[in-house]
């Protein structure tokens, strides 16, 4: 069986009651389902093999691919992150000086950024944003450097020095 098919906002195919995974770059494109006996594959319309499946003659079974998972997983964590490090820099201007500085020295950005946003809803954006300015001057490039675990007072010390 040749037909074609597109998912709906999930990554897959809806085929023969059961749910195939797909690449989730797929999503909502027009895609071919080729069904034999004992395989579905879902392939473009140049014949492009974008996922391979052991056909289910069950019902309602999820039928999923390992790697399509995985990339899915990777995808959120990263538009998690990026949507984290775009609430910072539009809150604080000093924050895409650092997110740079943070990058430039390999450093993981999703634990400060996870960090500093903890820090932006405590104290507010202004406050913060003092704090991140007086950590580049001192070129103390971390989240730890703008409010060490346990410190009350560097983000207090920043204001004060900025007064």
């Amino acid at each position: 069986m040749v037909k074609p098919v597109a998912s709906g906002k999930t990554p897959y195919i809806h085929f023969d009651l059961n749910d195939y995974s797909i690449p989730h770059h797929l999503v909502g494109k027009p895609l071919t389902l080729v069904a034999s006996e004992t395989l579905v594959r879902i392939t473009n319309s140049g014949g492009h093999v974008f996922a391979s499946h052991a056909r289910s003659y069950d019902r309602k079974q999820v039928i999923e691919d390992p790697a399509h998972v995985a990339e899915l997983a990777r995808e959120k964590r990263r538009a998690h992150e990026l949507r984290g490090r775009d609430r910072l820099r539009s809150a604080c201007p000093s924050a895409d000086a650092f997110v740079e500085a943070l990058a430039l020295r390999g450093e993981n950005l999703g634990g400060h950024v996870s960090r500093l946003l903890t820090l932006l809803d405590r104290y507010g954006a202004a406050e913060l944003d003092l704090a991140l300015e007086d950590a580049l001057g001192r070129g103390a490039i971390g989240a730890a450097s703008v409010a060490p675990k346990g410190s009350t007072q560097v983000l207090g010390r920043a204001r004060r020095l900025h007064a």
